[in-house]
C-alpha cells in the first residue's frame, strides 16, 4: 500500500503506530496501488458559526481509496476497551478514559461525513465501508446487534492474522449500482486530488540536459489551479510565456491520467522536447502515443498509402499534410487513431494549419465539444514559425476563437529562470519595451555574460575560453547546451570549424533524424564529459542549466545598427535566452553592441530601485 504521508508524527500514538506499520508492511499484491491517507482532516456537517478550527474538521485515523473497490474509513482505539450501559471506555497503563461516542458511531458518522463531502464536490457517491481496530484487546465478548456488526471490527487476533484478508472481507459489500458509482481509474484520481493533493511541492525530475540532479520546487498558484481542475475540468486551454511551467503541467497529467485511459495522444511541435518527454514515461505507459505533430501527421498518411506532392516549404508541406490526414480518416472508418484524452503542447506551433480543428475533433473521442483534452502553448511570445503567416490568419485561428466548452487558465509566474535571466530576456531580446513583462519573476540568483567578438576567430576564442572555464570548474556536460540559428553543418555556424573535444564531447541533438537513435544517444552518453548541441529553434520545450548562445540577431536578415529587426530573429532570441535556468552566455557580434547598449539603458530604466 501507499501510506501518505510514508511516515508517522512523532506524536502519533502508539495503536495507530502499528497500524501504520501493518498497512505499509502489506505484501498482498491486491493491496500494492491503494492509497493510504494517515490522519486525515475532513470537514464535517457544521453550521457556519460553528466552523471554528477544532471543530469544523473532523480526523480520519486511516482513509483508504482502494482501486476499482471503493472507500474504507479507518478508526484505531488502543488498550483495553469496554462498554458497560452504553458508556465506552479505554484504558491503559497510564488512563482510563470514558468516550464520548462509541468508537463505531464515530467511524459510522466519519464515513457518511466524508461521503457527504465527495457527494458535494463531485455530485457522485462510491462504495465506502468502515472498520473499527482494536490492535491491543480481544472482542471475543462482543455480539453482532443492532447498532454493527462484528464484521466491522477486527481485534488483536487478526490483526496480527491475515489483517488484508480482512480488510478484502468488508470489501465485498462494497458494491456500485443504483447511485453508487464504480470507483475505477478516474473516479479514484478525482477523489485522491481532494483528499490530500500531493503537489503543494514537488521533486522537478532533470530534462536531458540535467539528469544528474533533481531540483525541489514548489508548484505557483495558477498551476495548482491547473492540477485542481483536472478533478472537474475535462478540457483545459493552458496559456502562458516560456518559463511558466507548461511542460511541467503537462507532464503531470501523463503522471494522474496515465493509466485512466486505453489511448492516449501526447503531441509536441518540438522534437527534441518530444523524446524528452517519451524517455520519461515510455517505459511506464505503453498505452500513449508520444510523437510530433509533423510525424503524426505523415504516420496517418503513411498507413493509408497515401502519395503526396509535398509542397518544400514546412508550413505549405503540414497544410496539405494535415488536410489529406482529415479527408482520410473522414472518408474511412478505423478507430485506430482515435483517442480517449489528448494533451498538446507547444501547441502554438500548428493550431494555424488548415483543417487543424476538424483533424482534432476527428480523432479525439466525443470531439472537442464533449471529449477530454489538455492544450498548452503560448500564442503571444513563442510562436516564432507563425511569424511567417498572416496575422489575421493567426487571429481567425486562435485557440480562443476555434473552441467551445473549456476552461482557460493562464500562467503567470516564471519557475523555470534565475531573476537575471528572466529580467533581461524580454528586454535586450527586444521583444518589451515597457512593463508588465509576461510573466511575475522568482528571486533567485543567476548570471548572463554578455561578449561582444569582432570576427569569428574572436568569438572560436571566447566560446573555448567559457568551456575551459567550466570544465575547470567541474561543470558536467550535460548541464551545458550551446545553442545557434544555424545547424553544426552549417558554415556559419562558428562550432563546425571548432575543435572542442579536448574538453568536452559534442552531442548533436539537431543532427540525428531517428527518434530511436536519438533516444539511444541522449540514454547512452557520458554525461560528465558530453555537453550538448542544438538549434535555437529545435531547443523549444527544452532548459539546461547552462545556455552559451553563439549567435543572437543573427539569422540572415539584414540589420540596421541600432535598431530592430525582423520579429522573428527578436523572437527567436528571447525564447533562447529563456532556456537557461541559472547561467547564461551570450557571444555578440561586434556589430550589435550598440543594440544591446540600448537595450540595456531601457532595462536600467525599466528595473525597481
Amino acid at each position: 500500500m501507499i501510506l501518505i504521508p510514508p511516515y508517522c508524527h512523532h506524536e502519533t500514538p502508539n495503536s495507530e503506530r502499528k497500524v501504520f506499520e501493518k498497512l505499509k508492511n502489506d505484501k498482498n499484491p491486491r493491496t500494492k496501488n491503494w492509497i493510504v491517507y494517515h490522519s486525515l482532516n475532513y470537514p464535517v456537517n457544521i453550521k457556519k458559526k460553528g466552523r471554528l478550527s477544532y471543530t469544523y474538521f473532523g480526523e480520519s485515523d486511516f482513509l483508504i481509496l482502494a482501486k476499482d473497490i471503493g472507500i474504507i474509513n479507518i478508526e484505531v482505539k488502543g488498550g483495553s476497551v469496554t462498554c458497560e450501559n452504553g458508556i465506552w471506555t479505554i484504558s491503559n497503563r497510564i488512563e482510563k478514559k470514558k468516550l464520548n461516542k462509541s468508537p463505531i458511531k464515530q467511524a459510522h458518522d466519519t464515513k457518511y461525513d466524508i461521503q457527504r463531502y465527495i457527494k458535494k464536490k463531485f455530485n457522485k457517491k462510491y462504495p465506502q465501508e468502515y472498520l473499527v481496530i482494536f490492535p491491543d484487546c480481544s472482542s471475543e465478548g462482543i455480539q453482532d446487534n443492532i447498532e454493527f456488526s462484528k464484521e466491522n471490527l477486527l481485534d488483536v487476533d487478526q490483526f496480527y492474522g491475515n489483517f488484508s484478508e480482512k480488510l478484502f472481507s468488508i470489501t465485498r459489500n462494497m458494491l456500485s449500482g443504483g447511485e453508487i458509482n464504480e470507483f475505477n481509474n478516474i473516479e479514484f484520481n478525482k477523489v485522491q486530488f481532494y483528499c490530500r493533493p500531493n503537489f503543494y511541492s514537488y521533486v522537478k525530475q532533470s530534462t536531458i540536459l540535467k539528469e544528474s540532479e533533481h531540483e525541489i520546487n514548489k508548484y505557483t498558484e495558477d498551476q495548482l489551479s491547473v492540477l485542481e481542475n483536472l478533478a472537474n475540468e475535462p478540457r483545459l486551454l493552458i496559456t502562458g510565456s516560456q518559463g511558466t511551467g507548461k511542460t511541467a503541467m503537462a507532464e503531470e497529467i501523463i503522471n494522474i491520467f496515465g493509466n485512466s485511459y486505453n489511448n492516449i495522444l501526447f503531441i509536441n511541435s518540438g522534437r527534441l522536447a518530444n523524446v524528452n518527454t517519451k524517455i520519461k514515461f515510455s517505459e511506464r505507459f505503453n498505452n500513449i502515443t508520444f510523437t510530433t505533430y509533423n510525424k503524426f501527421l505523415r504516420n496517418i498518411n503513411k498507413n493509408f498509402n497515401s502519395v503526396l506532392n509535398l509542397p518544400i516549404e514546412f508550413i505549405d508541406s503540414n497544410n496539405t499534410l494535415t488536410k489529406s490526414a482529415y479527408s482520410i480518416l473522414k472518408n474511412n472508418q478505423t478507430n485506430k487513431y482515435t483517442y480517449d484524452l489528448i494533451i498538446i503542447d507547444e501547441m502554438q506551433h500548428c493550431f494555424f494549419y488548415d483543417d487543424f480543428y476538424l483533424l482534432i475533433d476527428k480523432i479525439l473521442k466525443n470531439g472537442l465539444i464533449d471529449g477530454k483534452y489538455y492544450f498548452f502553448g503560448d500564442f503571444d511570445n513563442q510562436n516564432i514559425i507563425g511569424k511567417k503567416i498572416d496575422k489575421q490568419l493567426l487571429t481567425d485561428r486562435d485557440p480562443k476563437q476555434n473552441l467551445q466548452n473549456y476552461k482557460g487558465i493562464h500562467l503567470w509566474h516564471n519557475v523555470r529562470n534565475s531573476e537575471d535571466v528572466a529580467l533581461e530576456a524580454p528586454i535586450i531580446s527586444g521583444l518589451y519595451d515597457d512593463t508588465p513583462l509576461p510573466y511575475t519573476i522568482k528571486k533567485t540568483k543567476g548570471v548572463v555574460n554578455h561578449s561582444f567578438c569582432k570576427n569569428e576567430n574572436d568569438k572560436k576564442e571566447k566560446l573555448i575560453n567559457i568551456l575551459k572555464k567550466l570544465k575547470k570548474e567541474k561543470v558536467l556536460g550535460n548541464d551545458i547546451v550551446v545553442l545557434s540559428n544555424y545547424t553544426l553543418q552549417n558554415k556559419k555556424c562558428v562550432m563546425s570549424s571548432l575543435d572542442i573535444s579536448e574538453i568536452y564531447n559534442i552531442c548533436d541533438l539537431s543532427n540525428v533524424r531517428d527518434d530511436k537513435l536519438l533516444e539511444d544517444a541522449i540514454r547512452n552518453l557520458n554525461k560528465k564529459e558530453t555537453i550538448f548541441f542544438s538549434t535555437a529553434l529545435a531547443f523549444q520545450g527544452l532548459e539546461s542549466k547552462i545556455v552559451i548562445y553563439i549567435d543572437p540577431l543573427d539569422m540572415d536578415y539584414s540589420n540596421i545598427d541600432g535598431k530592430k529587426t525582423s520579429d522573428a530573429s527578436h523572437l527567436t532570441l528571447f525564447n533562447a535566452m529563456g532556456r537557461a535556468n541559472t547561467i547564461l552566455y551570450l557571444l555578440w557580434d561586434k556589430h550589435y553592441e550598440s543594440w544591446y547598449n540600448n537595450r540595456l539603458k531601457l532595462l536600467g530604466k525599466l528595473t525597481p530601485k
